[in-house]
């Protein structure tokens, strides 16, 4: 239940142990935000919160969220948080900018907005500017963990490091 915020170089600039604020939260899940803050996904209320690190006060706060988390992501603007039922996306307000159905997603990563969400060992794309899901063309391989940067897709097979352009069309 603690949280440890890291410089570029991973010396530690914040240590935030949330045992020890009040009110108790009990921390599922974390990412970055904007402005000195991160987002923090409170199993007490089931809401999502924007923490301000410097302060140890939440900034926003969103409505209680039902069924189970499954990931968390967020850029400066935008959060996104996967649920068993739902893909949720917040702006940096903490207010509901749209909410998807998962069919069976259990991962999510972001790029310039768009996301990419792993079903059993398949990969599929969500644009920032729609909701029409597609599934990736790649080649059958075990996927073991998967992250995107630059528009670029890395997948980890337990051996090795294959790497794909995305290109969104």
């Amino acid at each position: 239940n603690t949280v440890i915020i890291l410089d570029n170089r991973l010396s530690e600039i914040k240590k935030i142990d949330f045992n020890l604020l009040t009110p108790l939260r009990i921390v599922l899940k974390v990412t970055s935000a904007h402005d000195n803050s991160i987002w923090i996904f409170n199993d007490n209320t089931q809401q999502l919160e924007l923490f301000d690190f410097i302060t140890n006060k939440t900034r926003h706060t969103t409505l209680p969220v039902k069924g189970k988390i499954l990931d968390l992501k967020s850029n400066y603007n935008y959060c996104w948080l996967l649920t068993d039922t739902f893909i949720y996306t917040y702006n940096y307000f903490g207010s509901l900018v749209s909410k998807l159905p998962n069919n069976g997603f259990k991962e999510l990563a972001e790029t310039n907005g768009n996301l990419v969400l792993k079903s059993n060992n398949s990969l599929f794309f969500l644009p920032k500017e729609g909701n029409e899901i597609t599934e990736l063309n790649l080649p059958k391989l075990l996927i073991k963990r998967f992250f995107v940067t630059n528009e670029t897709l890395y997948i980890y097979d337990g051996e090795m490091l294959h790497q794909y352009q995305l290109i969104n069309e």
